[in-house]
């Protein structure tokens, strides 16, 4: 897989000219999964860190089969939604955390989010999540736990 433009123009560019309202900020981010709770083994988000410059090489950089790149905002029902970039994933890392259309979060991790429009921290629950599969991403919605 790989990606034929940079990142910004084929992924974020596109899904910053969709946001409808200036709350619909979008942020990138860097997702470890796991569960931190067991040391980033299992399923679900063990570490969210976000980008606020690009890297080149990022893709290059990452292991591809337990992290990926997101795109990420919080939508007017006050969801979290990830935006998780298939070309960031290897294939064994989609089958093995999103198999299903599900995606397991094992236990509960808490997104800082910081933006000029908000500052805020989400806990996401434990549970099972419907992730609907687009072309180039797999969306998951998460409702804040807080």
């Amino acid at each position: 897989m790989r990606i034929q433009k940079s990142l910004v123009k084929t992924h974020y560019a596109p899904l910053r000219a969709r946001s409808r309202t200036s709350r619909d900020e979008l942020l990138m981010i860097e997702v470890t999964f796991g569960s931190a709770q067991q040391n980033c083994a299992g399923s679900g988000i063990c570490k969210a860190i976000h980008l606020k410059a690009l890297d080149r090489n990022l893709l290059q950089k990452m292991n591809r089969c337990s992290q990926a790149i997101s795109i990420v905002k919080i939508d007017q029902t006050n969801a979290v939604v990830f935006f998780f970039v298939m070309a960031s994933m290897c294939k064994h890392a989609i089958k093995q955390y999103f198999s299903e259309n599900i995606f397991r979060v094992e236990s509960a991790f808490e997104l800082a989010i910081s933006a000029p429009q908000m500052e805020r921290k989400f806990t996401i629950p434990s549970g099972e999540y419907p992730a609907e599969f687009l072309q180039d991403y797999i969306i998951v919605k998460f409702k804040d736990g807080s």
